[in-house]
Order: C-alpha cells, then sequence, then structure tokens
C-alpha cells in the first residue's frame, strides 16, 4: 500500500514538472497581424514566450538608411517592454538599406502571454516612430465593431466618410456637435455647434449597415467603417486636377480627433503633451523664412485644430509621424484610433487623401541602385539606366494591376501613382550622373532624361518640388553646360547653338535657356524665383543688375517675385565679422598640430569642463541645420537654468557665408563658440562621432565626458530629460 502511495506520488511530480516545462514553453504567434504601418515599416508576425517577445518587422526599403535607439520599447496596459537587442544589427547605428527590402527580427523584454494589443515605440523624443494597434485581425474586429462610441460611418452612394459617432462629441461637416441629448434605445440624438442644433437619427443597424436621418430629411444608407482606412469608392472621379493658389499664403486646416487613448496617452496630454507636424518646403512670411514646423496642442479629449500653410499648392504634411497629401483652401477632419490604428480623412475634397491613405506610393527604393559608387564606369552608367527604364516599365504595370484590381480609383491617385515613380527615377537619376564625370557620361545621363522623362513635365502642381523642378533645374543646367546641338528637341543645327550661346552680353545665354525649356509659365516663374532666392542666400550678396533683369523677365507671380524681393532686402543688411565672444574657447592656432577626432573634440570641450556642452555639427549649405540655429535662440532661453556651452563645428562652409550667417541670425555670446576647422580636422571629428546626417548633435555631462544617448536638440522637452538624468 506503502509504495502504490510512493508510485502515485512520483506520477504526481512528473506530470507537476512537465506541465511546468509546457508552460515555461507555451508559445503564442500571431502572423500577419493588425498594425498601422508607419515610415516604412510594418509588423508581419508576433511570437510570444515567457522569455521573450519577438517582432519580425519588414522595411519597405524607402530610405538609403535607418536607425533604433536603445530606448525604443512597447507599450501593453500601462507597461513598457524594453527592447533586448536586433538580430545581426547594433542598436543606435545607421543600417545600410541601400534602398532594398528588408526583414529584421527585433527581441524585446516578454509581454503577458494573453496580451491582446500592444504598440511599438522608438524612444519618447520628438518624431520618434510610433506604430500602434498592434493586435490580430480578429480581436481588432470585434474592438471596431464591438460599440457605437466610437464609430465612423460613410455614406454608401458616395463613399465619403461622413459622421463620427463619440462618447462625448459627434463629428459632422468637419465640425464638432456636443451632445444636447442622447437616446441609444430610439437612436436619436440632438446635437449643437453652438450656433445651430441638428437632429441625429440612427436606424437599425443591421450587418454593419444603417438607414441615418438629419433633422428630418430623407434618411440615406450608412455602412460603418470596420477597416484602417476608407475603402473604394463606389464610384468613378476623372477630375485629375490639384487645388492650386497661385503660391499665395494658403492654408489647408486640419480639425484633429484621437480616439482610444490609453490612460498613458491622456496623462500626457492632460501635462500638456504637443506632437510634431512639418513639411520640408520653405517660405517667406513678414519677411522672415519659414519652414512649416508645427508643434500641435491635443487637449485632453484628443482634439486639436490647426492651420498648415500651404503656398506651393499640393503638398506633403508629416503629421504626429503619418504622412498626408494636403491641398490648400481646404479642411480636413482625421479621424484616428490609437488604438485600432484606424485612420480616416473627412471633407468635400478628401477622396485622393483617403486613396493615398490606403494604396500609398507605388515605389519606395526601387532606383536605389544608381547610387552604387564602386568603378562607375560608362559601360556601368548605360547598364544601370537601361535598368533604371525597366524598373519605370514595371512599376506602372504594377499601378496598371492596381488600378484594374480597384476600377474607382480616382484619376488624381492614378496620375500622383505614375508620376511619382518617374519623380523617384529622376532623383536617383540625378545623383547618378555624379558619377561618372566624363562628358560623354554627362551627355548619355542628359539623353536618357530627354527620352524617357522630359516628355512628363506637366503643371500638375503636387508635382513641382519633386518632378517639374528638378526636372527644369537639371536641363538647365546641363544646357548651360553643353551645345545645344547634343539634343533632339532644340537647337537642330550649329547656327542655332551660336546664336542661342554666342550672345554679346552675359545675361542673354541664360535666358535662351530659360526660354528653351519650354514649361509651363507657372513653373518657370518658380524655377527662375528658386534659382535667385538660392543664390542669394548662398552668396549671401544681393542681386546683380542681370539677376534683377531676371526676376522683372520671368517671375509673373507677386508672391514669388515678393519673397525674392525681401530676400534681397535681408541679404542687404548682412553684418561680416568677429563670431566668438567666449573669453574660455580654444583659438583654432591651439588646435592645428591635432589629427585625431577624439583629441581634437577633448581639447575643445575641456575648457568648459563643470558645465553641460552641446556639440552642432552643421553647414551653411545644410538649410534644416541653418533653420534649428535661427530657431535656437527661444530654445537657449528655454534651457538658461541647464548652464549650457553651444559650441558649433561647421561643415564645408566658406568663410564669407559662415561668419554672415552666425551675425545674420545673431548667434553670438559668451555661451557660444564658434569653429570652421580645416576640412582634415572637421572630417575627423566627423568620423569619431561617426556623423551620417546633418545636422549631428552630440552631449557632454559636466564631468567633461560625451553622453552616450540619442540626442536632438531641437525637441527641448527630451533634452531636457537627458540633462537632469546627468546632473
Amino acid at each position: 500500500m506503502k509504495i502504490l502511495n510512493l508510485r502515485h506520488l512520483l506520477l504526481v511530480l512528473v506530470l507537476t514538472v512537465v506541465s511546468v516545462a509546457h508552460a515555461e514553453d507555451k508559445t503564442v504567434v500571431w502572423n500577419n497581424p493588425t498594425s498601422a504601418s508607419q515610415d516604412g515599416l510594418s509588423v508581419t508576425r508576433v511570437e510570444f514566450t515567457n522569455a521573450e517577445t519577438v517582432l519580425n518587422i519588414h522595411y519597405n526599403g524607402y530610405s538609403d538608411k535607418i536607425l533604433f535607439v536603445p530606448e525604443t520599447y512597447l507599450y501593453a496596459d500601462g507597461k513598457r517592454y524594453a527592447i533586448r537587442k536586433v538580430d545581426g544589427q547594433e542598436l543606435n547605428v545607421w543600417w545600410d538599406i541601400n534602398g532594398e527590402e528588408k526583414d529584421y527580427v527585433f527581441r524585446f523584454d516578454p509581454l503577458p502571454l494573453d496580451t491582446r494589443l500592444f504598440e511599438l515605440h522608438e524612444g519618447d523624443y520628438d518624431r520618434a516612430f510610433c506604430i500602434k494597434g498592434i493586435s490580430t485581425p480578429e480581436w481588432m474586429d470585434k474592438r471596431i465593431n464591438g460599440s457605437l462610441y466610437p464609430s465612423a460611418w460613410r455614406n454608401e452612394e458616395t463613399g465619403d466618410f461622413e459622421l463620427a459617432m463619440l462618447d462625448d462629441q459627434v463629428v459632422y461637416g468637419c465640425q464638432f456637435w456636443q451632445y444636447k441629448s442622447k437616446d441609444d434605445k430610439k437612436g436619436r440624438y440632438v446635437v449643437t455647434n453652438g450656433r445651430e442644433d441638428m437632429t441625429i437619427t440612427l436606424g437599425k443597424e443591421k450587418k454593419g449597415v444603417c438607414k441615418i436621418s438629419f433633422n428630418g430629411a430623407a434618411p440615406r444608407t450608412y455602412s460603418r467603417i470596420t477597416t484602417k482606412h476608407l475603402p473604394d469608392y463606389p464610384t468613378k472621379d476623372d477630375n485629375d486636377r490639384f487645388n492650386y493658389n497661385d503660391f499665395r499664403a494658403d492654408s489647408a486646416i486640419v480639425i484633429g480627433c484621437y480616439t482610444g487613448l490609453s490612460d498613458a496617452d491622456r496623462k500626457n496630454l492632460a501635462n500638456g503633451k504637443t506632437f510634431s507636424a512639418f513639411t520640408n518646403f520653405r517660405w517667406m512670411r513678414d519677411g522672415k523664412e519659414l519652414y512649416d514646423n508645427y508643434k500641435i496642442k491635443v487637449d485632453s479629449l484628443g482634439h486639436f485644430r490647426q492651420a498648415f500653410s500651404l503656398p506651393e499648392g499640393c503638398n506633403d504634411m508629416y503629421i504626429d509621424g503619418a504622412e498626408y497629401l494636403l491641398e490648400p483652401g481646404e479642411t480636413y477632419f482625421l479621424y484616428k484610433n490609437l488604438e485600432t490604428g484606424q485612420t480616416i480623412l473627412m471633407g468635400k475634397n478628401a477622396r485622393f487623401q483617403n486613396e493615398f491613405l490606403s494604396y500609398g506610393r507605388r515605389v519606395n527604393g526601387d532606383f536605389h541602385f544608381l547610387y552604387e559608387r564602386n568603378d562607375s564606369t560608362y559601360e556601368q552608367m548605360v547598364e544601370r539606366t537601361r535598368l533604371a527604364n525597366e524598373v519605370i516599365k514595371k512599376k506602372y504595370k504594377e499601378c496598371d494591376s492596381l488600378f484594374a484590381a480597384h476600377p474607382t480609383l480616382s484619376a488624381r491617385y492614378r496620375k500622383y501613382a505614375k508620376k511619382h515613380i518617374d519623380a523617384m527615377c529622376l532623383e536617383n537619376i540625378k545623383s547618378h550622373r555624379y558619377l561618372n564625370q566624363a562628358e560623354e557620361g554627362e551627355k548619355y545621363i542628359a539623353q536618357f532624361i530627354i527620352d524617357n522623362l522630359w516628355s512628363k513635365r506637366a503643371d500638375d502642381m503636387y508635382s513641382i518640388d519633386n518632378f517639374a523642378f528638378p526636372l527644369c533645374r537639371f536641363m538647365y543646367d546641363y544646357r548651360q553646360n553643353f551645345s545645344p546641338k547634343e539634343f533632339s528637341i532644340e537647337a537642330t543645327n550649329e547656327e542655332e547653338a551660336q546664336r542661342l550661346f554666342h550672345k554679346k552680353t552675359e545675361i542673354e545665354p541664360t535666358k535662351a535657356v530659360i526660354d528653351s525649356l519650354e514649361t509651363d509659365p507657372v513653373i518657370r516663374s518658380l524655377f527662375v524665383m528658386r534659382n535667385l532666392a538660392s543664390g542669394i542666400e548662398s552668396n549671401i550678396t544681393p542681386m546683380t543688375p542681370d539677376d534683377e533683369q531676371l526676376l522683372n523677365d520671368y517671375v509673373t507671380i507677386p508672391a514669388l517675385k515678393e519673397y525674392v524681393l525681401k530676400l534681397n532686402e535681408k541679404a542687404k543688411n548682412v553684418k561680416f565679422g568677429e563670431v566668438n565672444f567666449s573669453k574660455k574657447y580654444v583659438k583654432e592656432e591651439g588646435l592645428k598640430d591635432i589629427t585625431d577626432g577624439k583629441a581634437l573634440i577633448d581639447k575643445i570641450v575641456e575648457p568648459f569642463k563643470g558645465q553641460y556642452v552641446l556639440i552642432d555639427i552643421w553647414g551653411t549649405w545644410c538649410s534644416p541645420c541653418k533653420q534649428a540655429i535661427k530657431n535656437s535662440h527661444k530654445d537657449k532661453e528655454e534651457l538658461k537654468d541647464y548652464d549650457i556651452v553651444y559650441i558649433y563645428l561647421a561643415n564645408n562652409s566658406p568663410k564669407r557665408q559662415w561668419q554672415t550667417f552666425i551675425n545674420g541670425c545673431n548667434a553670438v555670446g559668451e555661451n557660444c563658440v564658434h569653429y570652421n576647422l580645416p576640412p582634415e580636422q572637421q572630417e575627423a571629428i566627423e568620423r569619431y562621432f561617426n556623423v551620417t546626417a546633418f545636422p549631428t548633435y552630440k552631449l557632454y555631462g559636466k564631468d567633461g565626458n560625451l553622453v552616450n544617448e540619442h540626442i536632438d536638440a531641437r525637441d527641448t522637452d527630451v533634452l531636457k530629460a537627458v540633462l537632469d538624468k546627468h546632473k
């Protein structure tokens, strides 16, 4: 009897050990999870174990390089789970992508096995990306369909997103409406926008479809939007024109509503957390340069309203890390569920924008092979341009397949998709031409552009920046350097070539080349304006009489002419002189015998031990660098209690431009030190810091040691956090 009991006990122990082992080995896998893809990154697989959580992430190859910081983490149910490593890659170091699609394996501290929803954050600094709504399609479908609040509804006849029902408000006509009364049983809601009342009546929902009436009007059929983005529109739209505003200081208004806020989101908003929005174009307003960079304040309910300046027509706008294409004069309502990742736009003219959210760009890094620099011979150049033409045909074919599968896609989206392919080819082929400096290589690239791209130039205002303007820029440069008799489209004989290029005065050949471009007057105005503006800014000198003649002859749009004149007036008043006023800084003579990058920077930083030192590696040729310095006065005021010395190291910057820029934006003072070192010394420092982008920022603590953290001085909130951490 005792033996049997002992055997029974041993059996129980064995089963217990096996159960524990199985519990420890349990694996939960999500294949093809839902997620809000961002910056070309998408989660393709998630594996949960008790030891770790593994994410398979696909990158679409849009950029040459990407970087992940050690502060990357997963977020679920109010807790953070730190990154451990990325297989085969080092954190906080740029990864070479070379335009290829890549798959990576990320390993994190283990999430609970019963996790249903989580997020991926690239740290907490400004512009850090975040992939939200990572879950299973089944669970996400239940979340979206599970309740009236929140829910988004589309008009079945037009396909437009027209109504959002929220806990606290209704959205209709791109406006917030407050509830005056709610009757969920009868489906009757009385709302007000402060000026008028409206009654909304919802019929019984059947399979996601119901009849909705506004103010007693005949009910229309609406369907609940359950997809990440708006489904295809039911009818075709043949309008292929984008809004254009003569380059006036016009704006697009975006009214936003973030739903699905987590406790952490609500806490951040209550503490005044903002998010960034920015675009890459610049403008002049009231005589001041403006790079449209916005800090958008979101209220505790997740609502915001922002006007975005769009002086050049339809343009990219990055709002909270996601890309949108906005048009001037329009008002959009951005509905974004942070829990599910659902993102849709409401507006009278939001169709193209919703299609862009759904289908995006049709080309990413497909042309990056043109950047290859290994022994770029003429023969290799010929082969790569042949391949580039094959890529254009392939991507066009892919577009045609997409259009066949989705026959109601608008004419604007169809035009955009193919024009962007041309633009990406042009961007890369222009760079490729510099790899072969021989005249025959230059001519071959030019002929390729003529044969494959030149005829596609058009007055599509959305494509000026990334296609029409750079195309004209290339042709202008080429025709100034080579006789047009080499071309098949202009100057068919030597006599014509002589007439165009051998005028007695210097300005006539320039005008002849501009005339030969045969572009739309709008594009020509913009082209000449930018050339003149670039000359004023680069040389920091006013226009010559010839420049003024070009301005008057070609820049026919008042807003563009005004921009150049204001720049010119500013250049007339620029100072030229001393830039260093600190009594402690090491003069360049004291550095002349040092060649090692670390030794150089240590010598430069040494006098300021006991203070924080912020290194800014920039250049007068770098627009974002210069804009950051111009905007730094308010940041320095905000950081004045931290006792920071700002050391600026200029890359490849002519002395006159360097001095006049620094004085022009008053970036001087006892706590500002400027160096314009010899190229070999600057390069040594940049190698030591592994500089791959401009501007680059590095921080030294009060102990004189380099702080090993990702720093972007343009984000003062994150910079403060790092400074506080290293007190």
